[in-house]
């Protein structure tokens, strides 16, 4: 399947604030890569508004549902996977 999505960059009063979001996919779990690296899995679900997936991260106090940012994603190959396919990417701007 070919997927779409959406990546964000925020900082704000110290704070750094990265996300990614993807849907238009079939319900599952998708790999996130940053730079080659793996760096999360992106649970797909039915939120009731569609069918998507986000997984977020910070470099201030996560809630639970946050990562801590300990990557530069700036300037980076943003990839999202399922298996091996990549269902989606984005060369994400250095600033």
């Amino acid at each position: 399947p070919a997927g779409s999505g959406d990546a964000r960059w925020r900082a704000d009063d110290g704070e750094i604030d990265f996300d990614v979001e993807i849907e238009d996919v079939p319900i599952g779990a998708y790999t996130l890569r940053v730079g080659g690296t793996v760096r999360g899995t992106i649970q797909v679900t039915d939120t009731g508004d569609g069918i998507e997936g986000e997984i977020e991260f910070t470099t201030g106090s996560p809630d639970p549902d946050e990562l801590p940012l300990d990557f530069e994603p700036r300037g980076q190959l943003i990839e999202v996977l399922e298996g091996s396919t990549v269902i989606f990417n984005l060369d994400f701007p250095a600033s």
